[in-house]
C-alpha cells in the first residue's frame, strides 16, 4: 500500500512504514518481523498497557534507517543493469541500475541504498526502491 494512494501522494499527510526484516526466503525474517512490529507498537506506545511481549532472541544483525528518496515504479518493461540483490550502496549518482522500455534509471543521489529489488517485474509494480542511510 506504501507506493499508492494517499501514501504515494507528496501532498498527502498518510505515512507509511517500510520495515525491510531481511530476505524473503530466510526462516529468520518472520522472527524478525515479528520482533520489529512489537517493537514498533511499544515504542509508538500503541500496545494495550497490559501488554507484555514475548522474548524473542534475534540474530545479530546492525540496524539501518533508509529514507526512501525514489521508488522505481515500472512503466514498460523493466530490466536490471546490475546484480542486486538489496542492501547495496551505490556510491556514484547517475549510475544505471536498469532500464525501463529502454530507458536508463540510473541512481538519484550519492551513497544510494538499494532496497527490495523486485523478481516481479510487471508495469505498474514496483522494481526496486532507492534510499539514503539515516544518521
Amino acid at each position: 500500500m506504501r507506493d499508492y494512494g494517499g501514501f504515494a501522494d507528496p501532498n498527502s499527510a498518510k505515512t507509511a512504514l517500510l520495515i525491510e526484516c531481511g530476505q524473503h526466503w530466510a526462516a529468520s525474517s518472520g522472527e524478525v518481523a515479528y520482533a520489529a512490529s512489537i517493537r514498533m507498537l511499544e515504542r509508538l506506545e500503541m500496545a494495550p498497557g497490559s501488554f507484555e511481549a514475548p522474548a524473542i532472541a534475534l540474530p545479530e544483525m546492525p540496524s539501518r534507517f533508509v529514507e526512501i528518496t525514489m521508488p522505481v515504479t515500472i512503466k514498460h518493461e523493466f530490466v536490471f543493469a546490475l546484480p542486486l540483490r538489496g542492501g547495496e550502496i551505490i556510491p556514484q549518482a547517475g549510475t544505471v541500475i536498469g532500464h525501463d522500455g529502454g530507458e536508463p534509471v540510473v541512481t538519484p543521489h550519492d551513497d544510494c541504498f538499494v532496497l527490495m529489488p523486485s523478481q516481479r517485474l510487471t508495469a505498474g509494480l514496483t522494481a526496486v526502491r532507492l534510499g539514503r542511510l539515516m544518521p
